[in-house]
């Protein structure tokens, strides 16, 4: 996330973070962590205006070749996100570096980071 509010939701409807400047998902998806293969685990809706940066899938794939550490470091960050959204009436603000939050939901095809990187 660049800039903006957006919330993440499950398919039932329960809350389980909101995001913001500097947050990113989609990893979990892309990096098939969790039981669901590279299936979707949560609905992210914008709060008003945001813009996004949108990593593709094979450009993900690409940096994270020539980063094996980074790989890892995401897998454990979505691993850990995973079990603390199976948690039942659980709202999770997940914080990143800069005071914003993160979340745990994916797409099928990309990654959104929130700070440009190349990871």
């Amino acid at each position: 996330v660049k800039q903006g509010m957006l919330h993440v939701t499950a398919d039932d409807g329960r809350a389980l973070a909101t995001l913001s400047d500097g947050s990113y998902f989609g990893e979990i998806s892309l990096l098939n962590v969790g039981k669901n293969g590279n299936r979707r685990t949560a609905n992210v809706r914008s709060v008003g205006y945001s813009d996004l940066f949108c990593l593709r899938k094979e450009d993900l794939l690409h940096a994270l070749n020539d980063y094996p550490e980074m790989r890892e470091v995401l897998k454990e960050a979505a691993r850990k996100k995973l079990a603390r959204d199976a948690k039942p009436q659980t709202k999770i603000v997940y914080k990143n570096r800069r005071g914003g939050s993160a979340s745990p939901t994916a797409s099928s095809s990309q990654i959104l980071l929130g700070n440009g990187s190349k990871t």
